[in-house]
């Protein structure tokens, strides 16, 4: 629940004025919405340092969007803007999901290539040539991928999270993760011409 210091009768008075585009009105709203606000940003972003831009950007987007607002009262003014909020937050996830998918760092030499494959390749050219395609084939499909499938893959696939982890970074249920997978993979097997195999008893 969040305390505020203007009764509703006033608070009421004050939204409608600030639909109107009252300069003094918009204030008050702003510094009654700030300190809330800014906390649900901070315990949702890992990088600190985005904090302020998303802050930022969810009360531009509170102004520009107040004459459409059609709540009457904070109970509603407030359950609108954390919408605005959850939005926000989310988009830079997934902003960094696909800074992250754009860096990448490809195995370029023998030994980055072989730890990733598991094979031995000092003795064979041919095939090492052949990875470093396929590793740089694979990079241009993930950027095929939607910004939320590239964050499931690349979470789950280079940053090591777990399924559970990811849910609840993009605010999801465990199964849409689950199948945000399953069709970023699908996808990624299609654009680099092979077949997904089902899993069996023990397979991957």
């Amino acid at each position: 629940t969040i305390a505020l210091a203007i009764d509703s009768a006033h608070f009421a008075k004050i939204l409608d004025r600030a639909r109107r585009g009252d300069g003094d009105a918009i204030t008050k709203l702003y510094q009654q919405a700030l300190a809330p606000v800014y906390r649900y940003v901070y315990a949702r972003l890992e990088q600190s340092f985005q904090v302020e831009d998303v802050v930022g950007e969810i009360f531009l987007e509170m102004i520009e969007s107040l004459p459409k607002l059609q709540a009457t009262h904070e109970a509603g003014f407030f359950a609108w803007l954390f919408q605005i909020a959850h939005a926000k937050v989310v988009q830079m996830y997934r902003y960094n999901a696909r800074q992250q998918a754009k860096v990448l760092p490809w195995p370029t030499s023998e030994t980055e290539v072989e730890t990733l494959t598991g094979d031995h390749l000092a003795e064979d050219p041919a095939t090492f040539q052949e990875w470093r395609e396929v590793l740089e084939e694979l990079g241009v499909a993930l950027g095929s991928l939607s910004p939320d499938q590239q964050y499931v893959v690349v979470g789950r696939f280079l940053a090591g999270q777990s399924i559970e982890e990811i849910a609840r970074a993009l605010n999801k249920q465990a199964g849409a993760i689950r199948a945000l997978q399953y069709r970023a993979l699908g996808t990624l097997a299609e654009r680099m011409g092979t077949v997904r195999q089902p899993r069996g008893k023990g397979g991957r």
